[in-house]
């Protein structure tokens, strides 16, 4: 009787969207992050700050083309959540790494300027 339920139906979809969703946010995230980086606030005033901010600027780059090419990935083959998790877990990590970099970046800008 439990496979005929709509409830339980519905959440098993849940999962495959999941990963896509949340490559999608974090996407929209990087992007924003990018723009802060890019930002007046953040023009670099020494050698070593504009070494920091080329390396940030290509470390989001390439970060945001792995999150394209991985949605895209989701987007084609319909596997489960469970075939994306480590994937996503690893974007994730390099994401919030990233995003302290930046905000570390920002600071020292900001102090600098």
């Amino acid at each position: 009787m439990n496979t005929l339920d709509p409830q339980n139906k519905s959440k098993s979809k849940q999962p495959t969207t999941q990963p896509f969703h949340f490559l999608e946010r974090q996407q929209t995230y990087l992007v924003n992050l990018s723009r802060q980086l890019n930002s007046y606030h953040c023009v670099p005033k020494t050698v070593q700050l504009h070494e920091q901010m080329d390396r940030l600027k290509r470390s989001l780059n390439t970060l945001m083309s792995e999150n394209k090419d991985l949605i895209l990935a989701i987007r084609k083959s319909g596997k489960s959540e469970l075939h994306y998790f480590d994937e996503c877990e690893a974007q994730f990590s390099k994401m919030m790494q990233l995003e302290r970099d930046v905000l570390a970046y920002i600071g020292k800008a900001k102090i600098q300027g």
